[in-house]
């Protein structure tokens, strides 16, 4: 049962992410990468930080801390906002405006300017996880997409994410409403994973049984 309906400005704060567009000299890289380079781990845990780009969200997905590449954070200046558990990064760029949760295992990253950071309010006694199902839901985002403007790139201007309507029921339907989302992410990315193993278990296979005939008819001739 839905007790209120607010604005998601008016129990949030929002911000753009880091924009490196005009710096070319800075290309996100992966762990493999930088150990390649000589950068040992120590450095890299303590001097790099994992980067979130648009094709790191993905619709029904989590976000994967250990499939993120990563940024120097001397690139960084005193305006980039570092994310926190539970922010909300809302893709305001393209044609699929999805949201993701930060999750406790990327503390301290940062996001591509075509991320919105939505952090809540603590005071309104809403649950982050909740807000990110919202705006993940078709009508929200055949709203968002209504209201979206540009020709090449679409993207929806910050006062129309900032007059988004959130309906708040009490914080127990929150919770439930998080924690089976959180299920079905959870499952999601299992089944994603098995797909994937089988997939390369079955590529395997065939790619034995070729390499096998053509070592007996070499045997042969």
């Amino acid at each position: 049962m839905v007790n209120r309906t607010l604005k998601l400005g008016d129990i949030a704060e929002m911000k753009m992410g880091y924009n490196s567009i005009n710096r070319r000299d800075i290309k996100p890289q992966s762990r493999e990468e930088l150990s390649k380079k000589g950068i040992d781990s120590y450095d890299i845990n303590r001097r790099w930080l994992p980067f979130i780009n648009i094709k790191d969200v993905r619709e029904g997905k989590p976000l994967i801390a250990e499939n993120l590449k990563l940024i120097a954070e001397s690139y960084l200046d005193g305006r980039t906002m570092r994310l926190e558990p539970d922010d909300i990064l809302l893709l305001s760029h393209g044609d699929r405006f999805l949201a993701a949760l930060i999750p406790d295992s990327l503390p301290r990253s940062i996001c591509s300017v075509f991320f919105q950071i939505i952090r809540i309010n603590p005071a309104q006694h809403l649950l982050p996880a909740y807000v990110c199902w919202q705006l993940n839901r078709s009508s929200t985002m055949h709203h968002l997409k209504r209201r979206s403007v540009g020709t090449m790139i679409k993207y929806i201007p910050r006062k129309e994410i900032m007059d988004l309507q959130i309906p708040i029921p009490n914080i127990d339907i929150q919770r439930q409403v998080a924690d089976i989302e959180e299920m079905r992410l959870r499952e999601n990315a299992l089944t994603q994973e098995l797909l994937e193993k089988r997939n390369l278990m079955i590529k395997t296979k065939l790619d034995n049984l070729i390499n096998n005939t053509r070592s007996e008819n070499d045997r042969t001739n």
